[in-house]
């Protein structure tokens, strides 16, 4: 029986509206409810995170329930995640309509061992890069800190992974 319904697949800010339709033990189908209408919130959005206020666009995805779009919503963990679809080597990169100045990223890997970044890339519009050690499985984000730089872009590029779906569980992006 089932009594409850996540929709991870709702994008933060959207309009959604949900309706009911009940089936007894013999099979016999109720009419449908009228519908309830809802706004997906964000996630705990930090103070200063700009990633929210990008487009996304991933080299995969894993299916509609792991979009792109999730991490920069809010949420760490296994509810709202991007995942690959099948790549060792994915990449996401997260775009402006205007040139930001950023000083600091934080990512947060997926809360599993079996599919997970060990090391990665994270490339800038300015032409500049900084390297990424492993993350963690443990929901703790890895920070990497560097100069302020100007850009309108910034992708995160797995660059060694274990297993084949992976994704992130988060990214942050700070600056002033």
């Amino acid at each position: 029986m089932l009594n409850s319904f996540l929709d991870i697949g709702a994008i933060p800010g959207g309009s959604y509206a949900y309706s009911i339709t009940a089936v007894d033990v013999e099979g016999n189908v109720s009419g449908e409810c009228a519908p309830v209408h809802a706004t997906a919130c964000k996630g705990d959005i930090k103070p200063g995170n700009i990633a929210p206020y990008a487009s996304i666009l991933a080299s995969s995805q894993f299916s509609d329930g792991y979009p792109a779009t999730a991490v920069a919503d809010g949420f760490t963990g296994v509810t709202g995640e991007w995942v690959s679809s099948g790549e060792s080597t994915p990449w996401i990169r997260l775009t402006w309509d205007e040139e930001r100045i950023i000083s600091k990223i934080v990512l947060y890997g997926r809360d599993t061992d079996a599919n997970s970044v060990k090391n990665g890339i994270l490339r800038f519009s300015d032409g500049s890069s900084a390297a990424v050690g492993a993350l963690g499985d443990d929901g703790a984000g890895v920070e990497v800190e560097f100069c302020e730089k100007a850009v309108t872009w910034v992708e995160f590029r797995v660059t060694r992974a274990k297993g084949y779906n992976i994704g992130l569980s988060e990214i942050e992006v700070f600056g002033r």
